[in-house]
């Protein structure tokens, strides 16, 4: 009884994963294609860095 169980899980996860399979190659296209990332540590290391903050006095959840 367990090993049919097993299988059946097996056969599940081999059908979620061949479902998954063009997505997988769509985005690795994507990731083939996209730009470039920005040189953060060189970015960082600069003389002029901007940097964009917020404080929060108060969670928004408590209604204040």
């Amino acid at each position: 009884m367990g090993a049919d169980r097993l299988d059946a899980i097996l056969e599940a996860t081999r059908e979620r994963v061949a479902a998954l399979r063009p997505r997988m190659r769509e985005l690795e296209r994507q990731a083939a294609e996209a730009p470039e990332p920005r040189p953060f540590e060189r970015i960082v290391a600069a003389r002029h860095v901007g940097v964009i903050a917020e404080v929060k006095r108060r969670s928004p959840s408590t209604g204040a």
